[in-house]
């Protein structure tokens, strides 16, 4: 970003969840960084008026961790597990929950994400756009917090045109 920056463009990048850290916000000083925009599928870590983003702070500061966007994906991960384990009972096999997982639909680890399909293993069609401005990341689509795009919504016009080769 500094070296596109040096040579005068100033491109929109569109990153995935990994590019959503506080490592990267805090480099962002100078603002080369502010035409950053990452997809999600999870609420924003500082979306703390949501009951399922508190709790996974507290979880995770109780033991001392640091949160960030994968601590959250692996947290929905292991909910999803063990809702569907618990479901055996005393008979809890691999298969029994397996099983219990084929039958999951709806899936929003109690409001950390968006909704999901795992048991017809479908992805989510929800999502959000954070922009990174300065040194934190704000929710720039859909721009109510707490709120997800859905199906056609997420088609957006982005301009194609090829970057030209710079010579000297």
């Amino acid at each position: 970003l500094t070296a596109m920056n040096q040579l005068g463009e100033h491109p929109k990048y569109i990153m995935q969840a990994n590019g959503y850290s506080d490592a990267f916000a805090a480099w962002n000083t100078a603002g080369y960084g502010n035409d950053v925009y990452v997809q999600s599928a999870f609420e924003p870590l500082d979306q703390t008026s949501n009951p399922a983003v508190q709790t996974y702070e507290s979880a995770v500061q109780a033991v001392g961790g640091k949160t960030a966007p994968l601590g959250m994906q692996a947290t929905s991960s292991f909910l999803l597990w063990a809702n569907a384990a618990q479901a055996c009972g005393s008979t809890l096999t691999r298969q029994c929950v397996i099983d219990n997982l084929a039958k999951v639909h709806d899936w929003t680890a109690g409001g950390l994400q968006a909704q999901t399909d795992p048991g017809a293993n479908v992805a989510t069609q929800c999502g959000l756009l954070l922009k990174l401005d300065g040194t934190k990341f704000v929710q720039a689509y859909p721009q109510q917090a707490g709120q997800f795009f859905a199906g056609g919504a997420r088609l957006v016009a982005v301009d194609a045109r090829p970057v030209e080769r710079m010579d000297g």
